[in-house]
């Protein structure tokens, strides 16, 4: 992959919003072409990228209850960040990820519907990274 897209690996900025300040943060993703992240608040700085580019989101894949994510580009036209990716002209890509084995999210409550999944831990799956990747890439051209 990285053969194929050597331009896009150069510029590759990691970068933990909630630690920026507001102007920061809007200046970053002023200066993004593709933004991954995980479900979250975060995502909406993608309004700010302009026309074109793409948003990756992972999201937490859930058991029971209303899936968040309908796999693949622009899938998702109503929904938080599928519309916002919409709205602004932008190339929106969802996938579900594995629960966290590692760090697995706990709670003291029952929660049958998995009302409560926006606060578990995610592994990213490598592999449909790659792909989504890729084709975000291939969008921008």
């Amino acid at each position: 992959w990285k053969t194929e897209h050597p331009a896009l690996l150069g510029s590759v900025e990691a970068a933990e919003f909630a630690d920026l300040p507001y102007r920061e943060q809007l200046r970053l993703a002023a200066r993004m072409r593709i933004m991954f992240g995980a479900h979250g608040d975060g995502l909406s700085w993608a309004v700010f990228m302009g026309a074109g580019a793409a948003l990756l989101e992972a999201v937490p894949a859930r058991e029971a209850g209303f899936q968040a994510c309908v796999e693949g580009t622009n899938e998702n036209p109503w929904g938080i960040f599928g519309g916002i990716a919409r709205l602004a002209g932008l190339t929106h890509i969802c996938w579900t990820n594995p629960a966290s084995q590692v760090r697995a999210f706990q709670s003291d409550e029952v929660d049958v519907f998995q009302w409560g999944w926006r606060q578990m831990n995610i592994h990213i799956d490598i592999d449909k990274f790659r792909k989504y990747l890729a084709m975000a890439a291939e969008s921008l051209a």
